[in-house]
């Protein structure tokens, strides 16, 4: 084990987020870089279902479910909330917050404007990170909450 870095540092939140890459290999890597003696790491995490590894195979609908790998590998790990969600939820924030783009832009507001094929595609790219970093933050709020504890340190991963 490491040596303990902070002497009063107990309680450690850590954020998992976006799309889980590679999670059945690096789950070891999180275990391992995230063991200090004394120390208490829980982990709030969340995922979305589907993975591309590129920003061109997501343009072109090469998306590979996840689930089960997620499900399978954050057992290795002392996970206090995770959650998994589909697109649907991430193609609405992407229609509002580029909304509010335009508006802020001073550009013509269009209240029917859809996105969708490649041009969806590459802003869940570009704004899933965001979204689902939010979810990872609000689980973890939540649980400090719910369960009166605060954490010392959180690390986004």
């Amino acid at each position: 084990m490491k040596p303990l870095p902070y002497k009063k540092l107990k309680k450690v939140a850590v954020i998992l987020y976006g799309q889980p890459r590679f999670i059945d290999i690096n789950y070891k890597s999180l275990k391992e870089e995230f063991s200090y003696n004394g120390v208490e790491f829980d982990y709030f995490i969340h995922f979305w279902k589907d993975v591309s590894f590129s920003p061109e195979s997501e343009k072109n609908y090469r998306l590979y479910d996840y689930t089960e790998q997620i499900k399978t590998n954050c057992n290795y790990l002392n996970v206090k909330k995770l959650m998994i969600q589909d697109f649907d939820i991430l193609d609405e924030y992407i229609s509002n917050i580029e909304k509010t783009l335009f508006i802020i832009k001073n550009q013509k507001f269009h209240k029917t404007k859809k996105f969708t094929g490649t041009t969806l595609n590459s802003k869940r790219y570009k704004w899933g990170q965001h979204l689902s970093l939010l979810n990872a933050y609000n689980m973890l709020e939540e649980y400090e909450k719910n369960n009166d504890i605060q954490y010392d340190t959180i690390i986004k991963a």
